[in-house]
């Protein structure tokens, strides 16, 4: 009823903050007839660990006739019983009592009865009768209750069990109007009864609902966690040798060409990873926005170099056209962003034979614009609205000639959904097409500002020519590599290595990770997180409380190294006083950047 739907918006309103737990509310609801009934409803939240909402799970009682009761009892009081008696078996289920205060003399309806499991003809009712009945654990507070309300009310309301012959346990709920005399007296007290057994069951339902979708989103979070770790582990050996054969000199062209078959053939696995991770993370609402600021000539320059391989190999042209009163900086999730800008690059890139493709920034109604423009076969008007949906592509045929699994729109689309925009497609079949979104101007139109000094660094800024045995002369660090397994530690040490980093000290755990600290002097430890014994949090937590302790003036630098790249994982890291995260598979560019990072914190 729109009268009543301010404060039941209120009420979600403030669930969703975490103002309340959960919450009652009985308001009027319109029926598709027409008419206009009562309903309680019961609401509760699930969320995950993070505390992110999940789901909000109701639970709905309509209320229309026990309402009708009331009111009509109340309207009633002054006539005859009999009366009340015929109302109330007329609606049914709900008992009617009227207590004599003076007399101290108690009349029931039969329905009464029923509810206590009791015959009219076997059981004579009266308040000693009745408070008999109730279950001992809420006899103390129904008393007390009842001669509160004679004293000083003029309702009321309660909730108790009761224990039948049988010994069967009911739940009740009792409503009483208390009638007095001219000076306050109480000398009548009218009201009802019903039996509100199945409604406590579909609550206790509904709360153990609610604590199974938080389980369930749970074990989907622990789930990604291992699918994570067990998936990249073995793809970082995959790629990170790869990578260390390919930066070989004399090598014969045949074998570098199949070395490049397997780095691409593991990179496109490693995609396909991302996606299938991202979209049940976005699933499961695990997915969160982390703003910072950025420059937006660097991000589109880091995203069209990140494609430009693919496209020089068609002969293929990219651009990026940035507007004059575009801002210098931007303030939201770049790394979301980017991953957007990729995806659309992508496929662009992908489905485009001859032309070109650009990336163009501009502000259009005092919004910014990003949009990805292609000169490729267009999108047929039928197929334009399911390119969105999870696991569709224009192509679906077995015999296709594109890879991928159609999840890079889906998941693109989403992640500009929880940044408030809509991804949006203009094409034309033969001429090409054009994926654009639109974001609230984080700075005014044409402000030209000196970009700040970065805390981070792009693994794409780290050009290629740099990561020889030079590299170490410009950062010179002894450098400490902790990580479980062999394959992973030594392929660590050997990238290292290749970056001039000579003597490196390992450790296979947590513990030996602070033996080695403390007979070594160590300047930098790349930690592993998931480890037998103590693990990669523990040991940064153990090693950050001992430099406090000594009042250690240049603590050592950590970066986490770890096949679990979720939001929630990065948080606990630098909770945990990590510097920096690298995730698996690592390639010397990316350790390059983590180290140029942290010496410059």
């Amino acid at each position: 009823h729109p009268a009543d739907l301010e404060e039941g918006l209120c009420r979600i309103r403030d669930l969703l903050d975490g103002k309340i737990a959960t919450f009652s509310v009985e308001k009027r609801y319109l029926h598709k007839s027409g008419s206009i009934v009562w309903g309680l409803t019961s609401v509760s939240l699930a969320r995950n660990e993070a505390g992110t909402p999940l789901h909000l799970i109701a639970q709905y009682h309509e209320t229309t006739e026990n309402r009708e009761i009331n009111e009509k009892l109340r309207a009633l009081q002054d006539r005859e019983l009999a009366q009340r008696f015929t109302l109330a078996n007329a609606i049914g289920g709900v008992g009617v009592w009227d207590w004599d205060v003076v007399n101290e003399h108690m009349v029931w309806d039969e329905t009464m009865f029923k509810l206590y499991g009791l015959s009219a003809e076997s059981s004579e009712p009266g308040y000693v009768r009745w408070t008999r009945a109730i279950h001992p654990d809420d006899a103390e507070r129904f008393v007390q209750g009842f001669d509160e309300a004679l004293k000083n009310a003029t309702e009321w309301k309660t909730d108790f069990r009761v224990v039948w012959p049988n010994g069967e346990i009911r739940h009740i709920r009792a409503f009483g109007s208390v009638k007095r005399d001219g000076v306050g007296r109480a000398i009548r007290m009218v009201g009802t009864n019903w039996d509100i057994t199945e409604e406590r069951a579909k609550k206790e339902a509904l709360k153990e609902a609610t604590a199974a979708a938080v389980a369930a989103n749970r074990a989907k979070g622990e789930f990604l966690g291992v699918m994570s770790h067990e998936l990249r582990t073995p793809l970082s050996g995959i790629l990170g040798y790869t990578d260390l054969l390919l930066s070989q000199t004399g090598l014969p062209e045949d074998v570098r060409d199949k070395l490049r078959a397997i780095d691409a053939s593991g990179e496109s696995l490693l995609r396909l990873l991302e996606d299938i991770l991202d979209f049940v993370r976005m699933e499961s609402g695990e997915m969160r926005l982390v703003e910072e600021e950025f420059s937006l000539s660097e991000f589109a320059w880091d995203v069209i170099r990140m494609v430009e391989p693919d496209a020089m190999a068609k002969h293929l042209e990219l651009m990026i056209e940035v507007a004059d009163d575009v801002p210098v900086t931007d303030t939201r999730d770049h790394h979301r962003l980017k991953q957007v800008a990729l995806n659309l690059l992508r496929n662009a890139v992908k489905f485009t034979e001859r032309g070109s493709v650009r990336v163009v920034i501009s502000v259009e109604a005092n919004r910014l614009r990003f949009a990805v423009k292609d000169t490729g076969p267009g999108i047929p008007e039928e197929m334009k609205s399911k390119i969105f949906l999870p696991f569709s592509q224009v192509d679906a045929s077995s015999s296709r000639r594109f890879g991928g699994i159609g999840l890079g729109l889906t998941i693109s689309s989403r992640i500009l959904e929880k940044m408030g925009t809509t991804l949006k497609l203009e094409t034309k079949v033969g001429e090409g097409s054009t994926f654009f979104f639109d974001l609230p101007l984080s700075k005014a139109p044409g402000r030209r500002e000196k970009a700040r000094v970065k805390t981070s660094v792009s693994v794409d800024s780290v050009q290629r020519d740099t990561l020889d045995g030079n590299f170490a002369h410009g950062y010179p660090l002894k450098v400490l590599a902790v990580d479980d397994s062999p394959v992973n530690r030594k392929l660590l040490a050997a990238t290292l290595k290749k970056l001039g980093y000579a003597n490196i000290e390992t450790a296979t755990c947590g513990g030996e990770a602070i033996a080695v600290l403390d007979r070594a002097p160590i300047d930098l430890i790349f930690m592993d997180l998931q480890m037998p014994g103590m693990d990669g949090i523990s040991a940064t937590t153990e090693i950050r409380a001992k430099e406090a302790a000594l009042s250690i003036k240049s603590p050592v630098k950590i970066v986490a190294v770890t096949a679990n790249s979720s939001t929630a994982v990065r948080n606990e890291c630098f909770a945990a006083g990590m510097n920096y995260y690298v995730s698996k598979p690592f390639t010397a560019k990316s350790l390059a950047a983590a180290i140029i990072a942290v010496v410059a914190v």
